[in-house]
């Protein structure tokens, strides 16, 4: 009896001492986690379990300073702020089954280490590290009000963090600043078509960046016009076209047009020269919108026209179809075309330009040609003959075909000219009675009624040679 006593009286000792532990080590004193990451502002809890022995004691803290970021002047306490008295927090717990609540803030980026021991039993100790760490960013932006822009404009950007959304200052910088120039301020400047990405870099965080890609678009261009609309120039000057743009160039240049570039030429960059007398439509374009210059060419008065051959053209059609000669108005600025009048365009065709006259036959025949300057003060008249030589003419015509024919029937006859070589191998037919039977250019008969007709085959030459074919036409 007086032994299961002594029993009741250590179980109840142990279940004063112990039981409230409700399982918990009486040995244990440790933070939960050996290190930490804290973000700048925040608030955390930093909890610390506690055993049964260590519950009952006065639990001290201590924060020393392990690395500062970016100042070194920094104290531990400037870094980690532990809420209680200064940086020792003092806490006493006989509350049974409750572990230790450390509450800390976070002030600036830095590492600290914490240590906490019970006063009454040394031994009971333990420490954490607590890195605290800027606040982490969802994202670094590039803010603009629009992603194009027009050549000429200029338009301002900036930066922000997001999700806080505070304005950033950045270091900016352009993929081509030939396209897209970027001020220091933010200021875009859009210089010519094309793309360009610009990037941002905070100021403060080199880590943070942003990149956005920007569009610059051609000036819309409403018109083009030009001071004068008609000008005149003598041969041989030049003449600047002064053209005006609203708003202003397109980058993608203009293109200039002479209708006419025997008498005047222009160049890309809009300057005009006159080559010989005479008018040319200069034409301006640049996209869909033009101006047009009228331009006359003008001759020096001309004091002299001289040529290098006689009076008279011989041309044999055959072999000889053209035939130039040159020559030369005086002064050399003067026009060097010639005013033309032929007495017969179906003998020779004639042109007189830049100092080349060229006269090429036609038909057989004769034709007087006069040739004048501009003003008509000089002038030559030639005598152009066109002939066929007897070797080029036709000497023989052979007629082949059917000589008997149905009403309503149709053949086409064949022809065969002698020499082989002669210049004209074409010839005309003819029907004697056309109400027997017809024949067209093409050699194409057709019987109408009953009788006897003769079909003729004459040479287009001079030649006057014929060939004939009998035919009999049959109901």
């Amino acid at each position: 009896m007086k032994k299961a006593g002594l029993i009741f009286v250590a179980l109840f000792t142990m279940m004063i001492l112990f039981g409230c532990a409700r399982g918990t080590d009486a040995d244990a004193f440790r933070f939960e986690s050996t290190s930490i990451d804290i973000e700048v502002g925040e608030d955390r809890e930093v909890p610390l379990v506690l055993g049964n022995t260590s519950r009952n004691g006065t639990i001290i803290y201590h924060c020393d300073l392990v690395e500062t970021v970016d100042n070194g002047s920094l104290t531990a306490s400037n870094i980690l702020f532990l809420r209680g008295v200064g940086s020792t927090y003092f806490y006493r717990d006989t509350t049974c089954g409750e572990d230790e609540v450390l509450r800390v803030t976070a002030l600036h980026t830095g590492t600290v280490k914490i240590t906490a021991y019970v006063k009454e039993y040394p031994n009971y100790t333990d420490t954490i590290i607590i890195n605290v760490v800027n606040k982490k960013l969802n994202a670094y932006q590039i803010i603009s009000d629009k992603n194009t822009i027009t050549v000429g404009e200029t338009m301002f950007i900036h930066t922000r963090v997001f999700p806080e959304d505070i304005p950033t200052e950045a270091i900016y910088s352009s993929s081509d600043e030939s396209v897209l120039k970027v001020y220091s301020n933010g200021m875009l400047e859009a210089l010519k078509p094309g793309t360009a990405i610009i990037s941002a870099t905070s100021l403060y965080d080199s880590s943070l960046t942003a990149k956005k890609e920007f569009t610059v678009n051609q000036v819309s261009l409403k018109s083009i016009s030009v001071p004068e609309t008609d000008v005149s120039i003598f041969i041989g000057d030049e003449y600047q076209l002064n053209v005006t743009y609203d708003p202003s160039e397109p980058s993608t240049g203009t293109r200039y047009v002479s209708s006419n570039p025997n008498i005047a030429s222009v160049d890309e960059n809009g300057v005009i020269k006159g080559l010989s007398d005479g008018t040319s439509t200069i034409t301006i374009s640049s996209g869909s919108k033009q101006a047009t210059v009228n331009l006359t060419v003008i001759g020096m008065i001309e004091n002299k026209l001289e040529f290098d051959t006689g009076t008279t053209f011989d041309l044999n059609i055959g072999t000889s179809t053209s035939q130039e000669i040159y020559y030369e108005v005086s002064p050399i600025r003067a026009s060097q075309n010639l005013n033309v009048e032929n007495s017969d365009s179906s003998v020779c065709e004639v042109t007189a330009l830049d100092g080349v006259l060229t006269v090429k036959a036609i038909g057989v025949g004769t034709a007087e040609v006069k040739v004048s300057t501009k003003t008509g003060l000089y002038y030559k008249v030639f005598t152009v003959t066109v002939f066929i030589s007897d070797s080029d003419l036709v000497t023989e015509i052979k007629v082949t075909g059917k000589a008997a024919m149905n009403v309503d029937e149709e053949q086409t006859l064949k022809v065969t000219l002698t020499p082989n070589n002669a210049y004209d191998k074409t010839v005309t037919w003819s029907s004697s009675d056309p109400s027997i039977a017809t024949v067209d250019e093409d050699g194409v008969v057709k019987a109408l009624s009953a009788g006897s007709v003769t079909i003729i085959a004459t040479a287009n030459d001079t030649s006057g040679v014929t060939a004939t074919l009998e035919i009999t036409v049959s109901e």
